[in-house]
């Protein structure tokens, strides 16, 4: 049985990754799931069921071993095997959500094909932003830095937008599984 629970898998480890890439400063508390948050995602993904569990991305074997329905990736930028995320998730029926730009920083470049791969969903880079994401009508303004991406997959199915019309969040089914990206 699957339970009606999801998972969130994240390290600092990555945030480190990407801010010596990027000269950027991020702290942990800006770009990760804290445990003060848990609460609100809960109630925000399963309302029913206030199932939520954090995870390192280094216990992924572990946490990918469980019967959740969603696995969130947050801000993942330097995923050295998602194969093995891949070989886990096919024919399982499950969903993960991949949270801005996976592997982008693996192994010491930024690489857009790296988010492509790593989700199986197609993801363009912007240069400038693509603004506030609408979804069912309501803008929610995340106020990203750049880089800028959005979902240039014409086999996906869009679920967001951004202002400017560009493909916020989308999914597509992978070898028995749904894989879930999101451009913020």
């Amino acid at each position: 049985a699957i339970y009606n629970r999801f998972v969130f898998l994240q390290n600092e480890q990555t945030i480190n990754a990407i801010n010596n890439l990027t000269g950027n400063s991020y702290k942990a508390e800006d770009l990760l799931v804290m445990p003060e948050d848990v609460e609100y995602y809960s109630l925000m993904f399963s309302p029913s069921s206030h199932s939520v569990d954090l995870y390192s991305v280094g216990d992924c074997e572990e946490a990918l071993s469980r019967p959740y329905k969603l696995y969130v990736f947050v801000n993942q930028y330097d995923l050295p095997n998602p194969n093995a995320i891949h070989e886990r998730l096919r024919g399982s029926g499950k969903c993960a959500l991949w949270l801005y730009a996976p592997a982008y920083a693996t192994e010491g470049h930024l690489r857009v094909s790296a988010i492509e791969k790593t989700t199986g969903i197609g993801v363009a880079e912007q240069s400038v932003s693509n603004g506030g994401m609408v979804y069912k009508d309501r803008l929610i303004d995340y106020g990203l830095d750049a880089p800028y991406f959005c979902v240039d997959d014409s086999r996906a199915t869009p679920l967001a937008c951004f202002e400017n019309g560009a493909v916020a969040v989308a999914s597509k089914e992978l070898q028995g599984y749904r894989s879930a990206y999101a451009a913020t």
